[in-house]
C-alpha cells in the first residue's frame, strides 16, 4: 500500500537534516493553501518554503508557493501577529512520537503533530492554546482556545533502539514477525519489512519461534537502518511509474519491479512523493482532457472546412444561375470542340479538360463541369453539394459539442477528485457521529443512530435546561436540543422533531406522518422505578409531555459549503436546508434502496448545478449521503438551494 504520510524514523531524520538549518531562521511569513499550511523562513542559506500538513507531512519544498491571496484564517493571523520576525530557537519532537514543536523567541510555539487526525498549533510560553487549524472535544484532551495544550498520549521508547531480550518479548503479539515488530513494538510497517528482510528472515513466520540469535540480527539491521537515516538522504520508490514510498533509507527488499531514485536531501525525495501522489489522478486527466481537446480542434477545423467549401459551391452555383446563357455556351463549345477535334481550351473561361469533366473559371471561381451535364444540372447539382457539405458541418459541429460536452465533465470529475482526497482527510466534529441539525435560530440537536447512541446521547449529552425529543412511536431516536441557556422558540422544536421523526420506524413503516414530543431534561431519567428494568437505549420520562402537531415523514437533504470551502451534508425541513444548501431534495419513505438513492442524488445534484459547483456533489462520499438517508426513498424533487452560509458550527464544536 502506498505511503499516506510521514513515520517516525521520517520525522527524526528530518529534524537532524534540518535543525542547524532552522534554528537561528526566521519566520517571515504564514500561509495557508489548499488545506496546506506554507512558512516562508528566512536562513542563513536563503529564503526557503516549509510546508506543514497536519496528521500527513512536514518538509521544505520546491514545489509549492504562496499564491498571496489573503484568507482571514484565525491561525494564520495570529500566527502572524505573534511570530512574524522572530526566530526559531529550537526544533525538536515531544517525547519519541511524531508531534514537532517549533520554539520561537519571544516563547511562543507552533506544535505540528503528524499523527492520524493530528492538529496544527500556536501555542505561548505558559502551554495555552491561541489558534489552531480546527478544534475539537476529545477523549483524553480539549484543542480550544485559552485552554492549555495537551498532547495525546505519546510514545517514549525509541522502538528501532530495543534490546534483544525486549524485541523478543514484544513481537510475541502479532500474527506474524512483520506484524509482531509493527504492532507489539511499535516499529513502522517500511522499516518492519526492511529489518525482516536485511535479517535473512521471513516476514511470515510464527513471532513466537524467533530466537534470541534471531532478535539480536533484527537488532543489527534497525540500527544499520536507523544509522544510515541519519545521513540526511531520501529515496523514493516507484512501481510502473507510480510512486508508493519514500523513505530516509534506501530500500533493499523490493525485486526488479520497482525502480528507485535517490536523492541528496530527504525533502527533495519527500517534496517529490507528495506532489507525484497528490497528482497521479490529475495526470490521467490532464491526458485525458489533452486528447479530448486535440478532438475539439480536429473537429472545429472539419466544420470550418466545410462551411467555406459550402459556401464556395453556394456561391459558384448562384454565379451560374446569373450567367446562364453563358453557361449554356461554353458547354456547347466544349462539347463541338471535342467532337471536331479541336481545343476546347479555346472557349471562352475554359482553364482545365479532362476525360469526363472540364473546369471553367469565372469571378474567381474555379467551377468543375461534366462533359454529359447541361447548364441546369450543373447549377442543381453545386447547390445539391453545398448542402450536403453544410450538412457534414452541422454533424461535425454537434461532434464537437459532444466532445466539449466529455471534456467538462472530465473537468469537473478531475476537481471532484482533488476535492474528495481534502473531504477524506477532513476532521468530523464531534456531533456528526450523529443524526444532527442546526436549527434556524443555531440550537445544535442530535439523536441517536441506535440503541447505544440514544443510551450515550442522553447520559452524555442531555442537561437540565436542554430539550429531549421523541417522536411518538417505539424505535425512534432520543434526540437533544442543545440550549447553552437560551430559549428555543416553536420553530426550533419543530425543527429537531423533524429528525426525530424522519430516522424513526414511521420512515421505513410507510407513515404519511407521525406525532412527536418534548420534554425538559430535567424531566428525564435513566433510573426505572424500584423493581422495574430499563433497555438499552430506554429512558423514563417524569411528568407533563409537551406534544407537538403530527409532521409529515419527510426528509430534505442538502449539500452545503463548511468554513474550509468543503461539502458538508445537511438535514431538515425544506425551508430551512433551502437556505442554507447549494442544492437539495425533498424524499419520503419510497422503494428505492439506499445506495441507489445516493448514486442518483449526486447525478441529480451534478445536473442542476451550474458549471463550477457541479464538481461539488461528485466529491461526496457515497456512504456518507448514505448515513443520512432514513432507509428506503422515493426522491420528491430536487432543486437549487440559496446558498447561505452555516453558522456556529465552531461555536458548537
Amino acid at each position: 500500500m502506498a505511503r499516506k504520510s510521514m513515520n517516525i524514523l521520517d520525522v527524526v531524520s528530518w529534524i537532524n537534516a534540518n535543525r542547524n538549518v532552522l534554528v537561528g531562521s526566521r519566520l517571515d511569513n504564514f500561509y495557508r493553501e489548499d488545506g496546506l499550511f506554507l512558512v516562508k523562513v528566512s536562513a542563513r542559506s536563503g529564503d526557503r518554503i516549509l510546508v506543514l500538513e497536519p496528521g500527513v507531512r512536514l518538509h521544505f519544498t520546491r514545489r509549492l508557493r504562496p499564491s498571496g491571496k489573503y484568507k482571514p484564517y484565525p491561525l494564520i493571523v495570529l500566527v502572524r501577529k505573534y511570530l512574524r520576525g522572530s526566530r526559531i530557537e529550537d526544533t525538536s519532537i515531544l517525547e519519541f512520537d511524531r508531534i514537532v514543536r517549533f520554539t520561537f523567541s519571544n516563547g511562543f510555539s507552533i506544535i505540528a503533530e503528524l499523527i492520524p487526525r493530528g492538529f496544527l498549533l500556536l501555542v505561548d510560553g505558559d502551554g495555552v492554546i491561541h489558534a489552531a487549524d480546527r478544534y475539537d472535544v476529545l477523549r483524553d484532551r480539549v484543542v480550544k482556545p485559552k485552554v492549555h495544550y495537551k498532547p495525546p498520549p505519546l510514545n517514549t521508547l525509541n522502538p528501532l533502539s530495543l534490546e534483544p531480550r525486549v524485541l523478543l518479548d514484544r513481537v510475541k503479539s502479532g500474527r506474524d514477525l512483520v506484524r509482531g515488530l509493527i504492532r507489539g513494538a511499535g516499529i513502522p510497517g517500511e522499516v518492519a519489512e526492511e529489518a525482516v528482510y536485511r535479517a535473512g528472515l521471513e516476514p511470515g513466520m510464527d513471532p513466537s519461534t524467533l530466537t534470541t540469535s534471531d532478535a539480536m540480527t533484527i537488532v543489527d539491521a534497525l540500527r544499520d537502518i536507523w544509522s544510515e537515516a541519519m545521513r540526511g538522504r531520501g529515496y523514493v520508490v516507484y512501481r510502473r511509474g507510480i510512486p508508493f514510498e519514500a523513505d530516509p533509507f534506501k530500500p533493499l527488499r523490493f525485486r526488479d519491479d520497482v525502480d528507485i531514485v535517490d536523492y541528496d536531501h530527504l525533502d527533495d525525495a519527500l517534496d517529490d512523493f507528495f506532489y507525484h501522489r497528490e497528482s497521479r489522478g490529475e495526470d490521467v486527466a490532464e491526458a485525458e482532457m489533452e486528447r479530448l481537446l486535440a478532438s475539439v480542434r480536429e473537429a472545429e477545423e472539419t466544420e470550418r472546412r466545410y462551411r467555406e467549401m459550402a459556401e464556395e459551391l453556394r456561391r459558384a452555383a448562384s454565379i451560374l444561375a446569373e450567367r446562364f446563357e453563358w453557361l449554356e455556351y461554353v458547354i456547347s463549345c466544349v462539347k463541338t470542340r471535342l467532337s471536331e477535334g479541336g481545343n476546347p481550351l479555346d472557349c471562352n473561361g475554359v482553364v482545365e479538360v479532362g476525360k469526363r469533366r472540364f473546369k471553367v473559371s469565372i469571378d474567381n471561381a474555379v467551377i468543375p463541369i461534366g462533359i454529359d451535364e447541361d447548364a441546369s444540372r450543373v447549377i442543381v447539382r453545386l447547390f445539391r453539394e453545398a448542402g450536403e457539405l453544410e450538412a457534414k458541418a452541422k454533424r461535425a459541429s454537434k461532434a464537437r459539442e459532444q466532445v466539449m460536452s466529455k471534456l467538462e465533465e472530465v473537468e469537473v470529475r478531475a476537481k471532484a477528485r482533488r476535492l474528495s482526497v481534502r473531504v477524506k482527510a477532513r476532521k468530523r466534529r464531534w456531533f456528526e457521529r450523529y443524526h444532527w441539525i442546526i436549527t434556524s435560530n443555531g440550537f445544535l440537536a442530535i439523536g441517536g443512530r441506535d440503541a447505544s447512541q440514544n443510551e450515550s446521547i442522553v447520559r452524555r449529552y442531555l442537561e437540565d435546561n436542554d430539550v429531549f425529543i421523541h417522536a411518538d412511536i417505539h424505535g425512534a431516536p432520543a434526540v437533544v436540543l442543545k440550549t447553552q441557556g437560551r430559549e428555543p422558540s416553536l420553530s426550533d422544536l419543530i425543527d429537531a422533531a423533524v429528525i426525530a421523526v424522519a430516522y424513526s420506524k414511521a420512515w421505513k413503516s410507510g407513515l404519511g406522518s407521525m406525532g412527536a414530543y418534548w420534554v425538559w431534561g430535567s424531566q428525564v431519567s435513566k433510573t426505572p422505578p424500584s423493581g422495574e428494568y430499563l433497555a438499552k437505549g430506554g429512558f423514563i420520562i417524569r411528568g407533563k409531555r409537551n406534544y407537538l402537531k403530527p409532521l409529515r415523514v419527510s426528509l430534505t437533504l442538502g449539500i452545503t459549503l463548511d468554513e474550509e470551502k468543503l461539502p458538508l451534508i445537511i438535514v431538515g425541513p425544506e425551508s430551512l436546508v433551502r437556505d442554507r444548501s447549494l442544492v437539495y431534495a425533498v424524499l419520503e419513505p419510497g422503494d428505492m434502496k439506499l445506495e441507489e438513492t445516493a448514486k442518483m442524488l449526486k447525478s441529480m445534484f451534478y445536473k442542476i448545478l451550474p458549471r463550477e459547483d457541479r464538481h461539488i456533489p461528485l466529491a461526496v462520499p457515497d456512504e456518507d449521503l448514505i448515513l443520512r438517508i432514513p432507509g428506503r426513498t422515493r426522491i420528491v424533487r430536487v432543486a437549487k438551494g440559496h446558498g447561505r452560509e452555516l453558522h456556529l458550527i465552531e461555536e458548537l464544536e
